[in-house]
């Protein structure tokens, strides 16, 4: 039987399967069956590949990125670390974020993880290359991490996400959106070093590319 042959309820679960947007992205170009049956349920499905995708303990650093408010500096309601604090305490209580239920940012979810994921991999690729390993070799380990390798990583990579969208900054002056003193002692776990900056260019553009 061919994969065509199939109901589109089965059709539905196979995508809902999937490991992660970019295996759905293949799935969905190599045959219109399966784009038809993607098409009727964007969200379910791409909900569905990206909790298969986003591993249990980065999952609610992604959800907390997905959930922060855009600032709005230009607000004088907004005063100096309501926006950080207010959203932090809620971000340090357990299972405070549910999943989005909606397409938009379902997508800008999944636009993210194909970001950190690339991101990932090259970090990967070139941490395996400093040990002098074959150029090709250092690749192929990248794609080759454990499931524990690559739940840390992500973690680190959406808390470094996290940070940045929590304390903004204005890249033409180097100045911060808010008015705020320095980050209070117990925010210490996403520290992150003033040498380290925010990619300028942040690719991908599309959910599912990966380079």
């Amino acid at each position: 039987m061919h994969l065509h042959d199939l109901a589109p309820e089965l059709l539905s679960l196979i995508l809902q399967a999937l490991d992660n947007p970019r295996d759905l992205q293949s799935c969905i170009k190599a045959s219109t069956r399966c784009f038809r049956v993607y098409a009727r349920s964007q969200r379910l499905i791409l909900s569905s590949v990206l909790k298969n995708a986003i591993l249990p303990e980065a999952l609610h650093h992604a959800l907390a990125c997905a959930r922060i408010p855009a600032p709005t500096p230009s607000d004088p309601r907004l005063q100096q670390t309501q926006l950080p604090e207010a959203f932090l305490d809620k971000y340090f209580q357990a299972n405070s974020f549910e999943f989005p239920t909606d397409c938009s940012t379902t997508v800008a979810l999944c636009r993210l993880y194909s970001q950190i994921s690339y991101f990932i991999d090259d970090y990967a690729t070139r941490a395996m290359r400093a040990l002098d390993l074959e150029p090709e070799a250092g690749r192929t380990m990248a794609l080759a991490l454990s499931s524990t390798e690559r739940a840390r990583l992500q973690r680190a990579f959406f808390r470094y996400e996290l940070y940045c969208r929590v304390f903004p900054v204005k890249h033409d002056d180097s100045c911060s959106y808010y008015s705020w003193r320095p980050p209070p002692s117990w925010f210490g776990s996403l520290s992150i070093p003033k040498s380290c900056q925010t990619p300028k260019n942040r690719r991908p553009n599309s959910w599912w590319s990966d380079r």
